[in-house]
């Protein structure tokens, strides 16, 4: 009532009161009913509300005005008319409100826009409204398209918004910010790809445009995503508000795109100055230089393989330094006075360095997944490009020297001048400032060395400078502030050597002219910060292992480094201490002296390793006789550095002389203790480690007599024995000394550290006793007060004794935790007694240990390796066979640990190729079969690399069984090792025991023992090779039947090799399910190799020794198989075993046979040869009963029930005279059987099979039809009792349907309650209702039941939700087939207004075949009722579900993306005949119907629901117009009729309402109506409308959209070319050279659209005439010759080809007139990727078009060699599966007359064929497909160009094994056009045959035995022969 016209005018006057409060009620009760009912009335007050009166622009700017001294607080609740106001607009776009609403209202964007202009000055409750609204409704709503809401937040209202910030702070107790609230919104939609107004970029690479598209001062900013968001964030203040700092770095980090740009725009002012807004704006740039590199876009779009281009190198050095900030402005910086200014700028160098550094390795990694060429790669040359511009953007390297030596020298001022200037203030400043300064420019020149090389170079002041914080070790106390700051100075100083490469063990520098490794030493040993340490250690590994010392084996210097003492527990006065620096000196004069003389010491340890080899000449006779090799192995590369002898030598010198303090000689014996116990592990044996034990034996000794000191003497004698212990692997003996520890303090905070101390020093250097429970609390105390690892770790390695160890190792604690992370497993392994390895809790430590240490370096996994080994050794050697325990324990830690780790392999290798292993495995000592046993475990014989290991092994054991002296003894041991040969190793070992004389004996029973292993291994794993080798042997395998008999291993390898003569699929089924497609081609490949194998004529002994026994086993029953198959003779035998009393006793057992027995029979048509083996044909008869009840019971296995169906068949078509009694067994099997068993998928398969060959089998009273009606009625049951459907019924419903599709009647009675069942129960399933579909067809039901069945599926609770779901595989197609099949059949009845009423909400007005044939329901119901169905069609809405008020809001509802899709590819022979559902071409099942369309305007039309001029204008928007002028194209003359009589009334419409495209809208009509003839021209009116030109309708089409979307680009060209123009002429394609060389700023966007103009166009001979006209078509082939850069333009013009080829006569007259062919070959070699599939169509229009007749006559045979060529250029390029599908139909096509160039095209295409296979599922058994709704293979020719989506593609929403068959097929097809000899000699053949047999496997049952089952049949007729 409100609404109507009378109270509107009072409402408006109402506003238009000066009276505010009436005008403030008025407001809100317009909210009121916009809100009213949820919104229902929403799109009425959106209408009504007059928003073009003058007074409600001013809304907006009446505020309440506060009294005087009266503050105001606007509120929701409080309005003021602003508020309001502002509440009613948000009400239009709040999430309740529909889609089509809020575009309406949107249309006019200024409304909504308006609230932002002062919205800076709303208080927060209204901010916070608004803002939530607009991120709800707006940006919330999905189906609001993303151009609108782009619309609504450009520039200005984001600037609107951004002036909240200047409200930074809360106005009231517990508020926000609204400067926060803002800024989250901004965030939101501005910082988050693909999300509000931030588009998702390519990171670094431009926008994908041509810069010739669009004017010269947008050029630069059209290659931006971003372009809205750079503007926004330049106008921000992020040097003065962090809130808008994070903003920009977010947008910034969001959109890399932006950096570049943001540094010219961003006004930030970075030329060096001491200001304050430097300082910030420096700031700001060093945070925008570390957002991360987008390494992300560097791939393309599916994120997995790399662009082949890097981004643009400018782009990438501008997000790496400012471009604003200019080499010399760095340099000024870094020069400076301030020293807050040099700071600041090396920071920001040292920040954009390591950005150029990340930079490089993301591009680095993109060079090496491409595999690029290390110098010309795409990839390469980028990096060197951004290389050098970053080098002449940074300062000279000069500089950043100059910078760091004056830090130097200051800092050294600094420090003299300490004490005396302590209490100046600035100079204490100087002091603080000094290390930050140094820090930042040490930093600066590691990154320089790091990432700038060529800009510096190599000098000595370089290597002191880098020195010199390493000097000043003591400049800032523990509590010093400056301290961190002197850390991270070391730590680049220790980068910063690790970059020099001339950096020499002996250089010295510093004031106390040390040596540089003296210094990093040092620093090594006593520096508490991990990193620092970390560091150290990396520098000294490097410059150790590439000095002289350590080239023999640069990795024994990190054994060294893991030596050095530790200063944790260190004192200067105690023997037990370390003095580390007295151990420096000693060590840096010994790394001197070995320097300069480095071949006498290691002529010494040469020396060593000659005696140690000469020593070990004894070998183990039987391990050196067998392997060949020596047991001990020395050489160079086992002998330690010579540094080892230098510091014996020196140590022995220093003792004698006096010149070393006793507590030194501790820490050097320590150290020697330490590094032999890791040393040992490089040996073979223990020789060698124990003479260099013997002399350090000897210097105690030495040193014995000359200390006097007890605590030295006692410390040094500890480490000898602990060395000794060691050496001789004993952990016994340690069971503590005289002395007692006190730990009564362990548990006092304040006192434990100390005491730690203590006892640790005693255990150091004498044997202290602890208790477990002292233990336990000493670790728990070193733990808390000094928990570093490396602190642990030196207290671990001071408990010798294994129980103090394992019982630190065992705690519970975090300490023990810690403990165990901690421990050096080498330690750990040595000093654990047998009764600690032999639980399983300290194996598992052990092997954690091994794990991780090997994870961290290979050195030490081999060197824990070696120690396992050494110890295994010597117990094995030394203990008694029952005391082997250590050993596998040993063995153990190896085998869990080597799997694990991604160096497995190599240490495999080194296991296996160690002397001693290999002893173990070439030893037949019985002590060694356990070992050997934990030996296998860790190999795996099914891996190449591992039997690649065991290589020599495998070759050793060959040759004692194959050689004369083989012993008896060995042979169980060999066999272990048989597994692990190679198949011709194994087949060496069956020779030599077959051919030796096998009587019965012990002996003998070794030999049968071994061959029986040796036939099953080599038959289980390499039966391919084993079958051709073993085949001619099987006469004398079944001579050892006698001493063998009871085993199987004689029956497997016959199978083995029977199996191996037939290729799988020749029994048309799968070897295997869910295997890869391609593991499966492979095995396939490997059999077809196989298949001609010779086997002697043995078959009669073969079928006999087979049958001995009276129960036959699996594998016999398959050998029975296979000799079946191969043998006429094997078949005879069969038939005589099968008359006894065979079938009954044990037919499962044999009905494998018995399939394979009929299969061959049937093959053979029982001709001649097979005389004798028919008549058992014949009694099998009566054993049909007992095939069915095998087929019919729940029981029997899916293979025997295929198995049983199968003979059923084959004896139904083998034995037609039976036919009867055979019809007779199966009716009483049926009713015999439950009804489940008639829907298993093997009874569905028969009985479809049955009916196909027979139709007598169909008719009513059939077994077939008794089969039927059994199932239906378990249907029944299913459908009403089970909730879902199992999915073996979903498989057997698609055999179901096809078998009650071919029946001649079914009984309405039993059908009905299937019916009611199914529409009850499962109208949401897909299959159940298409097969109530198909069995409706088959029956014939009373038109009051049709009307129930119909009541029952529109009334049904789910039916809205079931036909409107557009899932994959959703019922909606077929339950519409339903609807349709049930009105068709009795109309009379079925159309009723109630029927038809709820079909409305389900149409939605498409091509597809479920909304044609409802449309095709509507004209029904006009024609049995008529009644129009005008006043239903009214009510139809385009939004899926929902319903409209009126026609006009109908038509209004119209997609307009839709439309224009609709009319652009207007299907013109679409008829209006809507009864007619075949389909037509130019069908889109995504377009809107057109003749639905022209109808639903024609109803709009008629009842004048168009009744405002805005509603005209609506209509215009949905392009609904466009398509009425399409339709004048249509063939139909029906259509064309509609479409005038529509237009007329769009024309008498529009001539009537005042709208401003009313004059436009006129004269696109005017030249319309001026095409149609004139009434009188004739003499008498036309009847017949004439089609027009498709270039013109298409045209005024376009011209139509332009006038209600004038923004579009065309709007002015088009109009200016009508409006010059009196009349179209339509013998001509218009504005093709006005927009094909257009000279406008958008010219190539004109050129884009007029190619896509030609292809839309190019629809019929007619439209060929006009486009030949203009020799278009030469001037697109020069255009796309000339465009080798732009794919767009280039696949619109191939569009326009295949439209063109689409056309007969166009086709023809290209190719023979126009030389297409010849243009084409040329066009094929510079082919983008993209553009094959395209070429590829084009070539099969041409072959279909043409003619194959017709090109050869006009061009005598050479088109072939001509298209040939182009093929084979396609077929080296490769590309999808689909590509393929579509290649293999050109080729078919081709194979039909004879082509030279055939076979190598078939080779490629084979070639390509094995490359898909890679990635393809064989989809267990395909046997869905059956089930699966069947999508037409890629719609078959002419293509034209509106079909290359990817949605028409070959096998779309098809499996890739399905599309993988039908390519088979093809080209087997093709394969078997060449001729013989062609055929054969290629590799084609032989590929695509057992594919083509697997193919037929995977079709079983779907009841498509075509090509395939007759190849299966011609393959099997021809293996017969060559295998006997």
């Amino acid at each position: 009532m409100l609404l109507s016209a009378h109270h509107i005018r009072r409402l408006s006057n109402y506003l238009n009161s000066y009276d505010r409060a009436l005008v403030l009620s008025t407001i809100k009760l317009f909210v009121a009913m916009s809100s009213f009912a949820g919104g229902r009335e929403k799109k009425n007050v959106l209408d009504a509300f007059p928003w073009t009166m003058k007074p409600v622009a001013g809304f907006l700017d009446k505020r309440r005005k506060p009294k005087q001294g009266e503050s105001v607080q606007v509120t929701l609740s409080r309005q003021d008319i602003r508020t309001a106001y502002i509440s009613f607009i948000l009400s239009f776009v709040d999430g309740t409100t529909s889609k089509a609403i809020k575009l309406a209202f949107l249309e006019n964007k200024s409304i909504f826009l308006s609230i932002f202009t002062d919205i800076y000055q709303d208080s927060l409750q209204v901010l916070k409204r608004t803002l939530h609204i607009a991120w709800d409704g707006i940006w919330g709503d999905a189906a609001l398209p993303l151009k609108v809401k782009v619309g609504l937040f450009m520039e200005k209202t984001l600037q609107d918004i951004a002036r909240l910030y200047d409200r930074a702070e809360a106005e009231g107790p517990g508020e926000d910010a609204p400067a926060d609230v803002a800024h989250h919104f901004l965030l939101a939609i501005c910082s988050r790809p693909g999300t509000g107004i931030c588009f998702k970029s390519r990171g670094w690479y431009p926008r994908q445009v041509n810069t010739l598209d669009i004017s010269q001062d947008n050029k630069h900013s059209a290659k931006l995503y971003n372009t809205v968001l750079l503007h926004f964030i330049t106008t921000l203040k992020a040097n003065e508000d962090v809130r808008q700092q994070e903003l920009v770095l977010k947008v910034l980090e969001a959109c890399p795109e932006l950096v570049s740009e943001y540094w010219e725009k961003g006004g930030l002012s970075l030329e060096p100055r001491l200001k304050s807004r430097w300082i910030s704006n420096i700031s700001i740039a060093a945070a925008i230089i570390t957002l991360p590199v987008p390494a992300a876009s560097f791939r393309i779009s599916n994120g997995a393989d790399f662009d082949l281009n890097p981004p643009p190198s400018e782009r990438i050095v501008s997000s790496v330094i400012p471009s604003t900030l200019r080499s010399s402005h760095l340099t000024r910086g870094l020069k400076s006075a301030s020293q807050l200014v040099r700071l600041l700028t090396a920071n920001i160098i040292a920040k954009a360095l390591q950005k150029y550094g990340a930079v490089i390795e993301a591009m680095d990694e993109a060079h090496t997944s491409l595999e690029e060429d290390d110098f010309s790669g795409a990839w390469v040359v980028g990096r060197r490009n951004v290389a050098a511009l970053v080098a002449l953007q940074v300062p000279a390297f000069a500089t950043v020297v100059e910078m760091l030596q004056d830090s130097n020298r200051k800092r050294k001022q600094g420090s003299g001048n300490a004490g005396a200037r302590a209490q100046d203030v600035e100079h204490e400043e100087e002091l603080t400032q000094h290390p930050l300064l140094s820090e930042t420019t040490t930093r600066l020149m590691w990154l320089y060395h790091r990432h700038l090389p060529d800009l510096v170079a190599e000098s000595v002041q370089r290597v002191r400078l880098a020195l010199a914080p390493l000097s000043n070790t003591r400049a800032a106390g523990p509590g010093d502030s400056r301290q961190p700051l002197g850390i991270l100075n070391q730590l680049h100083s220790f980068r910063l050597l690790g970059e020099l490469d001339h950096v020499s063990l002996s250089f010295k520098t510093g004031d106390n002219n040390q040596t540089v490794v003296y210094q990093m030493l040092r620093y090594q040993l006593t520096t508490p910060y991990e990193a620092v340490r970390q560091a150290g250690r990396v520098l000294l590994y490097r410059l150790l292992s590439r000095s002289i010392l350590f080239e023999h084996d640069p990795s024994e210097a990190e054994l060294w480094l893991s030596c050095l003492p530790s200063t944790r527990f260190h004192e200067t006065s105690k023997g037990g201490a370390d003095n580390i620096d007295a151990f420096l000196h000693f060590f840096e004069d010994c790394l001197l002296r070995c320097l300069k003389t480095p071949y006498k010491y290691l002529e010494e340890s040469l020396g060593i390793c000659s005696e140690c080899e000469e020593a070990t000449t004894i070998t183990d006779v039987d391990a050196s006789s067998r392997s060949g090799s020596s047991l001990l192995l020395y050489g160079p590369s086992t002998a330690p550095s010579p540094l080892l002898f230098t510091v014996l030598e020196q140590l022995r010198l220093k003792i004698t002389g006096n010149h070393i303090d006793a507590a030194d000689c501790c820490s050097v014996f320590r150290f020697l203790r330490q590094y032999l116990v890791r040393l040992m592990a490089k040996h073979p044996d223990m020789q060698y480690t124990r003479r260099v034990a013997q002399t350090i034996g000897n210097l105690v000794l030495v040193f014995a007599e000359r200390t006097d000191e007890k605590d030295a003497f006692d410390a040094v004698v500890r480490e000898a024995r602990i060395l000794r212990c060691a050496l001789a692997f004993e952990t016994e003996g340690w069971t503590g000394g005289n002395v007692v520890a006190s730990t009564e303090n362990l548990g006092n905070d304040v006192f434990a550290g100390a005491q730690a101390d203590e006892i640790i020093k005693d255990l150091r250097s004498r044997e202290v006793s602890l208790s477990a429970t002292s233990i336990a609390a000493l670790t728990e105390a070193i733990v808390h007060t000094s928990g570093a690892p490396s602190n642990v770790q030196e207290f671990l390695l001071q408990l010798v004794d294994p129980a103090f160890l394992w019982t630190s190792l065992s705690l519970d604690s975090p300490a023990g935790v810690l403990a165990r992370n901690c421990v050096p497993f080498h330690w750990a392994y040595l000093r654990a007694g047998a009764n600690e390895l032999l639980r399983d809790e300290n194996l598992a430590v052990l092997t954690d240990r091994f794990k991780s240490e090997a994870q961290q370096s290979s050195g030490a996994a081999l060197n824990n390796m070696g120690t396992i080994l050494l110890r295994l050794q010597d117990n094995i050697l030394t203990s008694p066979p029952h005391e082997s325990d250590i050993a596998k324990a040993s063995l153990l830690i190896l085998v869990k640990a080597i799997p694990a780790l991604p160096m497995a392999i190599k240490l495999k290798s080194f296991l296996f190729q160690s002397p001693f292993v290999r002893h173990l495995c070439c030893s037949p000592d019985a002590r060694y079969g356990g070992l050997l046993d934990v030996l296998f475990s860790v190999l795996s014989s099914h891996s190449l690399v591992d039997r690649q290991t065991v290589k020599a092994q495998c070759a050793f054991w060959e040759n004692e069984l194959t050689g004369a002296t083989s012993q008896t003894n060995a042979i169980p041991f060999a066999s272990s090792w048989l597994e692990f040969m190679e198949p011709e190793q194994i087949l060496r070992c069956i020779d030599a025991v077959m051919g030796a004389s096998i009587t019965p004996s012990d002996h003998a029973a070794s030999q049968v023992a071994i061959l029986e292993r040796s036939l099953t291994t080599i038959c289980s794993h390499h039966p391919h090779v084993a079958a051709p080798l073993l085949a001619p042997q099987l006469t004398r395998l079944l001579s050892l039947s006698q001493l063998t008999k009871g085993r199987k291993v004689l029956t497997t390898t016959v199978l083995t090799v029977l199996e191996q003569i037939f290729p799988y699929g020749h029994n048309a089924r799968l070897p295997d399910d869910d295997l890869l497609l391609s593991d499966m081609c492979e095995k396939v490949d490997q059999r077809w190799q196989t298949k001609k194998l010779s086997i002697p004529d043995i078959t009669g002994e073969l079928f006999d020794f087979i049958i001995q026994e009276d129960v036959l086993s699996t594998e016999a029953t398959s050998i029975v198989v296979a000799l079946v198959r191969l043998s006429l003779q094997a078949r005879s035998h069969f038939a005589e075993w099968l008359q006894g009393t065979v079938l009954r006793r044990s037919l499962p057992l044999v009905l494998p046979a018995l399939d394979a027995f009929l299969d061959m029979v049937s093959i053979g048509s029982i001709g001649q040869p097979e005389r004798k083996v028919a008549p058992i044909l014949y009694t099998m008869v009566p054993n049909v009963s007992s095939l069915l009840k095998i087929l019919f019971t729940a029981k029997a296995t899916t293979l025997q029930r295929e198995h049983s169906a199968s003979c059923v068949s084959a004896l139904v078509r083998l034995l037609p005279d039976q036919e009867g009694q055979l019809r007779q067994a199966c009716r009483e099997a049926i009713s015999a059987a439950p009804h489940s068993a008639m829907l298993t998928w093997e009874a569905v398969s028969l009985f479809n099979n049955l009916g196909t060959e027979n139709p007598a089998w169909r008719e009513s009273e059939s077994p077939v039809a008794l089969a039927v009606e059994s199932g239906l009625k378990w249907l029944v049951r299913r459908f009403a009792e089970d909730p879902k459907d199992s999915t073996e019924l979903l498989r057997s419903l698609g055999q179901f349907e096809l078998l009650v599709s071919n029946m001649e009647s079914i009984k309405a009675y039993i059908a009905e309650p299937v019916f009611t069942a199914a529409i009850q129960h499962r109208l949401d399933s897909f299959i159940v209702v298409q097969f109530t579909s198909a069995l409706f067809k088959s029956v014939a039901l009373k038109p009051v039941n049709i009307n129930r069945l119909i009541q029952n599926i529109v009334q049904h609770s789910t039916f809205y939700a079931s036909a409107l779901d557009f899932s994959d595989n959703s019922p909606r197609s077929s339950i519409i087939d339903l609807l349709h099949a049930l009105f068709l059949s009795h109309p009379t009845n079925t159309c009723q207004p109630s029927h038809v009423a709820p079909l409305i909400r389900i149409y939605l007005g498409t091509q597809s075949l479920p909304d044609r044939q409802l449309l095709s329901i509507f004209h029904l119901f006009e024609l049995q009722r008529r009644i129009s169905v005008a006043s239903s069609i009214s009510r139809w809405s385009a939004s899926p579900g929902s319903t409209s008020n009126n026609s006009a809001e109908a038509l209004t509802s119209l997609d307009a993306s839709i439309a224009s899709r609709t009319y652009t590819s207007f299907p013109q022979k679409r008829g209006i005949d809507v009864g007619n559902l075949a389909p037509y071409r130019g069908l889109r099942i995504s377009h809107y119907d057109p003749v639905f369309v022209l109808t639903l305007m024609g109803t709009c039309l008629m009842d004048g629901s168009i009744t405002a001029p805005h509603i005209w204008s609506e209509v215009g928007r949905t392009n609904a117009v466009s398509v009425a002028i399409m339709a004048m194209s249509s063939k139909d003359p029906g259509v064309r009729s509609l479409a005038i009589t529509v237009l007329t009334g769009v024309w008498r419409g529009f001539q009537g309402t005042p709208l401003h495209e009313r004059d436009h809208v006129l004269l696109v009509l005017n030249y319309l109506r001026r095409l149609l003839p004139s009434p009188s021209s004739s003499g008498s009116r036309s009847t017949t409308i004439p089609r027009f030109p498709t270039y013109v309708t298409l045209l005024l089409a376009h011209a139509m959209q332009c006038v209600f979307y004038p923004q579009n680009f065309l709007y002015p060209t088009v109009m200016r070319f009508l409006m010059q123009r009196p009349e179209m002429d339509i013998r001509d394609v218009p504005m093709l050279y006005t927009s094909l060389y257009s000279n406008s700023d958008d010219w190539r966007r004109e050129r884009s659209w007029i190619v896509r103009f030609l292809a839309d166009g190019m629809v019929s001979t007619a439209d060929w005439t006009l486009f030949k006209r203009r020799h278009t078509w030469d001037l697109l082939a020069t255009l796309f010759q000339e465009s080798p850069h732009e794919p767009v333009l280039r696949q619109s013009i191939l569009q326009v080809l295949l439209n063109v080829t689409a056309i007969e006569e166009a086709a023809r007259s290209l190719v023979l007139k126009g030389g297409l062919l010849g243009w084409m070959e040329v066009q094929t070699e510079e082919l983008l990727r993209g553009e094959e599939l395209t070429w590829l169509k084009v070539y099969e229009n041409l072959l279909v078009m043409v003619g194959l007749e017709k090109l050869e006559k006009s061009s005598a045979g050479l088109w072939k060699d001509s298209v040939s060529r182009s093929l084979i250029t396609l077929l080296r390029r490769q590309g999808a599966i689909e590509h393929l599908s579509l290649f293999s139909r050109v080729l078919y096509r081709l194979s039909t007359i004879e082509v030279p160039a055939m076979s190598p095209l078939l080779d490629l295409a084979v070639g390509w064929l094995r490359v898909v296979e890679i990635s393809l599922w064989s989809g267990a058994n395909l046997a869905f497909l059956s089930s699966t709704p069947r999508v037409p293979v890629f719609s078959d020719p002419p293509h034209t160009g509106l079909s290359t989506s990817k949605a028409d593609l070959p096998g779309r929403n098809r499996p890739d094994s399905l599309v993988w068959g039908e390519i088979i097929e093809l080209l087997w097809q093709v394969c078997m056009t060449l001729p013989a000899d062609r055929r054969t000699a290629g590799g084609a053949w032989n590929c695509l045959t057992p594919r083509l047999l697997i193919w037929n496997a995977m079709q079983r049952g779907i009841g498509t035995h075509g090509i395939g089952e007759w190849a299966r049949q011609q393959v099997l007729e021809s293996l017969i022969p060559a295998a006997i």
